[in-house]
């Protein structure tokens, strides 16, 4: 891809999980499927599921995240599959729209975020943001959708793991790989849907 990375943006050239995350869902059939991608920052999740022959929601909190993946997208030449959206977690998806996947790079620290740039990294205290991702995200699933979601083992993954399992689903390991001093781990949950 063609990308640009603007200030205050995740870039996702300098960590491994955007990377192994876009390889996973690239393999997966996503012909004339719909895709959430959540927090897209440059947008790289969604341009690799766009690509993959999937229709994109990209959303983000940062509005500088969102003018960066519609550029990217224009750049790409996929900006005709892929929509892009400011959106505080599902504030701005609407509550008829359905997906068959949500794909999400979630931030990796139990922190506060301070400013644009921080949500990236930190989920709040006690992972506030992905406990509350979790809780949300069976309503915008289709029957049998799934969210794809990768965390590090510098996260507490067993707690983080349990807000999927309170919200009703049992996650399942997919994929794993050590990079460095960090392993990380894809998981897929699928929901009793509404």
């Amino acid at each position: 891809f063609t990308l640009q990375v603007y200030p205050t943006v995740f870039h996702p050239k300098l960590y491994f999980s955007s990377r192994l995350l876009g390889e996973y869902v690239e393999r997966l059939n996503l012909q004339n499927k719909r895709v959430l991608d959540f927090g897209t920052g440059s947008g790289i999740i969604g341009l690799c599921t766009a690509r993959a022959g999937a229709d994109v929601l990209s959303v983000d909190v940062n509005p500088t995240a969102v003018e960066c993946t519609r550029k990217n997208a224009e750049a790409n030449s996929l900006n005709a599959k892929l929509e892009v959206r400011q959106s505080n977690l599902f504030s701005s998806v609407r509550a008829d729209e359905k997906f068959d996947y949500i794909v999400w790079n979630p931030p990796f620290y139990p922190k506060p975020a301070t400013d644009m740039s921080s949500h990236a990294w930190n989920a709040g205290l006690i992972y506030d943001v992905i406990r509350r991702f979790a809780s949300e995200a069976a309503k915008h699933l289709k029957p049998n959708g799934r969210v794809i979601i990768i965390l590090s083992s510098d996260m507490d993954i067993p707690f983080i793991l349990s807000f999927f399992e309170q919200a009703g689903t049992k996650p399942l390991l997919r994929y794993s790989k050590r990079k460095l001093f960090e392993t990380f781990s894809i998981y897929e949950c699928g929901y009793a849907t509404p």
